[in-house]
């Protein structure tokens, strides 16, 4: 089962995840979070995929929140969706250990379905081979 964490004021990328876990055919478990103290305890269990679409009024910037989150689960692949007007913080998130980005409002659905297939065989590919504790 891959576990997608969406820190979001909205739903709005559900229906990408339905089609994603449909065409691809993985099992999906999406934890929607808005509050800073419901992210915390997900760092202790260890998503396998953590999908962010952080909101504007957060508590932590999402450098921040990687930050925290890879010194206590280095082994994360963390994805960050990314508002258009914060490309300031790309390079900051890069340096911190986000694997891979894509720039909000997404043109359609399919460009959010294809970059969740890529990482998702990615996933499948490494748990196969790495045994789970």
């Amino acid at each position: 089962m891959i576990q997608i964490l969406v820190i979001s004021e909205t739903k709005d990328i559900e229906e990408a995840l339905k089609l994603c876990s449909r065409k691809f055919s993985f099992t999906c478990k999406v934890h929607y979070v808005l509050d800073a103290e419901e992210v915390l305890p997900f760092i202790e269990k260890t998503p396998l995929v953590i999908l962010w679409n952080i909101a504007e009024n957060f508590p932590y910037s999402p450098n921040e929140l990687i930050r925290l989150w890879k010194e206590t689960n280095p082994f994360s692949i963390l994805l960050l969706l990314l508002p258009q007007n914060h490309r300031d913080w790309l390079a900051p998130c890069l340096e911190n250990g986000i694997q891979d980005f894509l720039f909000k409002p997404l043109e359609d659905l399919q460009e959010l379905v294809e970059f969740l297939q890529e990482h998702c065989r990615r996933l499948k590919r490494w748990k196969e081979w790495i045994p789970s504790n």
